[in-house]
């Protein structure tokens, strides 16, 4: 699904020993832009992933709680997803309702 944004990028910045060093200095910052907008997309998605699990998995007095079936699902599909310890996709998910809720 996202193969074409991936080819875009290499096509849009050149190889860097073609580069002086004034348009490696700007690719750097193009691409730190390009890196926060994709962190930012993809804790939004970890939040949404979080939350629909912890609706499927835990009752209301569960939601919020570290005990909740769904925070471990969450954690054990992310870790799988991006091939990460489950210990980091927790703090993932720590961090993405931070972000979406402004809290920390």
């Amino acid at each position: 699904m996202f193969d074409s944004g991936v080819e875009w990028l290499r096509e849009t910045v050149p190889a860097p020993a073609s580069l002086s060093a004034a348009e490696l200095i700007d690719a750097m910052v193009a691409l730190a832009r390009v890196e926060s907008a994709v962190t930012e997309r993809k804790l939004a998605v970890i939040a949404e992933l979080a939350d629909q699990r912890i609706g499927e998995q835990c009752d209301a007095e569960q939601v919020g709680r570290w005990d909740c079936d769904g925070i471990g699902i969450a954690e054990s599909e992310i870790s799988a997803a991006l091939t990460t310890a489950r210990q980091h996709a927790g703090t993932l998910i720590a961090l993405a309702w931070i972000h979406r809720f402004g809290c920390g």
